[in-house]
């Protein structure tokens, strides 16, 4: 006769079993099996939008002048085409994103630098779903950084890694460096920078309108950007790096003043 500890456990896994089955779904307990890997459902269906929100593309321009500020200039853009990569239904994009820098982040690292970045999602007509991103690479280390980017980091965050699946645009003169950099240079590289971001906010809601002390007027005409739609985002849609966030930018400013406050009590003492 067997005990009863066992006929409890073999009641409970029969329970599993039929549970398993009127729920149309295949576990490691019912057959031996993995899982089938499932198409991705968004998360909420009331949590997407249809545009770039102003207040989030305004965030996104103050986040690339900032990084200018810290000596970080964004300089690299890059694209990556989730349906060309073949993208794992087991991943949702922003996760992929979020694997792809994480890799960036700890290989710059590695080389004493930030990992300093912004991002749009997009799904267009005809391309499909795809990530545009800024960020800093130094002009020394982007060919590494490039062939790293285009294998082994799209493998990790559940892409395939196949040709045009990544695309990669230097945004500024070749070797551009800030420290070293001519007055021509640096405009250069403000004018390709203005027009990267242009393109990285062109999903702003073309009817939206701000206000800035002289009447409303539309955010796409200010910011000189031509809109074109995306179909619906589900999840985050934009996002950067936290050294180029509103908290890291509101404590660089608090630091400048509290040290330009020292300068003047010291000059009045002395």
């Amino acid at each position: 006769m067997p005990s009863k500890a066992r006929k409890s456990a073999n009641a409970a896994i029969e329970a599993k079993r039929r549970q398993s089955r009127s729920s149309g779904s295949i576990t490691l307990l019912s057959n031996g099996r993995a899982p089938r890997p499932r198409r991705h459902i968004p998360n909420s269906r009331a949590n997407w939008t249809a545009y770039l929100d102003a207040e989030k593309g305004l965030g996104l321009i103050e986040g690339a002048v900032h990084a200018a500020k810290i000596n970080r200039p964004l300089n690299l853009s890059v694209t990556i085409h989730f349906e060309r990569a073949s993208l794992s239904d087991l991943w949702r994009p922003q996760d992929a994103v979020g694997a792809w820098l994480k890799r960036a982040g700890q290989w710059l690292g590695l080389r004493a630098i930030p990992c300093t970045f912004l991002w749009v999602m997009e799904h267009a007509v005809g391309t499909g779903r795809h990530v545009h991103i800024l960020l800093h690479c130094p002009p020394a280390h982007q060919k590494a950084f490039k062939e790293k980017g285009r294998g082994d980091w799209l493998r990790k965050a559940g892409m395939i890694p196949i040709k045009h699946a990544i695309h990669y645009e230097r945004v500024g003169p070749r070797g551009y460096d800030p420290a070293t950099a001519t007055t021509a240079q640096r405009g250069t590289y403000l004018r390709q920078l203005q027009g990267s971001l242009r393109y990285h906010i062109k999903g702003l809601d073309p009817d939206q309108r701000i206000d800035l002390g002289v009447g409303p007027k539309l955010i796409t005409e200010l910011l000189g950007v031509e809109p074109e739609y995306s179909s619906p985002i589900y999840g985050r849609r934009v996002s950067r790096s936290q050294n180029i966030g509103r908290t890291a930018i509101e404590r660089y400013h608090a630091q400048l003043h509290e040290e330009a406050q020292k300068g003047l009590s010291g000059g009045v003492q002395g």
